[in-house]
Formats: C-alpha cells, sequence, structure tokens
C-alpha cells in the first residue's frame, strides 16, 4: 500500500510542477511536460515490481503509437483557442479531434 501511495505523490509533484513552472515560463513548463517522465517512471515501477523487460518493451512500442495521434491535438487546441472559443470547449475539440487518431492507431496494432 505505500508503495501506491508513493508512486500517486510522485506523478502528483510532476503535475504541480509542471504547472507552477508554466506560470512563469510556459517554454520551460512545455520543455518539462514534454520529457517523457511518466513513461521514464513507470518503466522503472515495472521493472521494480516485475522485472519482466518483455512488459516494459511492449509498453514502449504502445507509448510510441499511440502519441503519434496526440500531436495534432498539441497543434489544434492553440487554433481554436486563439479563435476565441472558450478553453473548455478548446480542449473538448481538441481530444474529440484527436480520437479518430486513436482509433486507426489501435486497429492498426490488433491487426
Amino acid at each position: 500500500m505505500m508503495w501506491y501511495i508513493v508512486k500517486t505523490i510522485i506523478a502528483a509533484l510532476i503535475i504541480v510542477s509542471v504547472t507552477e513552472i508554466s506560470r512563469f515560463s510556459t517554454q520551460i513548463g512545455g520543455v518539462i511536460k514534454s520529457l517523457p517522465l511518466i513513461s521514464i517512471i513507470s518503466f522503472i515501477w515495472i521493472y521494480y515490481d516485475t522485472h519482466d523487460t518483455k512488459v516494459i518493451a511492449d509498453l514502449s512500442l504502445s507509448t510510441l503509437w499511440y502519441v503519434l495521434p496526440t500531436l495534432p491535438m498539441f497543434y489544434i487546441l492553440p487554433v481554436i483557442l486563439n479563435k476565441g472559443v472558450g478553453f473548455y470547449m478548446s480542449l473538448f475539440l481538441s481530444v474529440f479531434i484527436t480520437l479518430p487518431g486513436y482509433l486507426v492507431v489501435s486497429k492498426l496494432l490488433n491487426s
């Protein structure tokens, strides 16, 4: 149980750090957020828990393929926001536009 609490605290600290740093510099916040910290930490935790490198290799490849459909979201969101659309609607639309990409990648990976 303690291990789950530690994992939760570390994940929360990363999110809080990015949001706080982004208040002062969106560029530094973006660099930190773009680092694959969650992936790296997940690989370490999985290895610590299981020592199963096959699971880590499979997770790494899945992550690679599922990152690709998210890339347009990071372009579409600011475009919609800059057109004056509200934040929540812009976020919803950019996520909604990303969903077909996920479906295509999922279909390709499962075939």
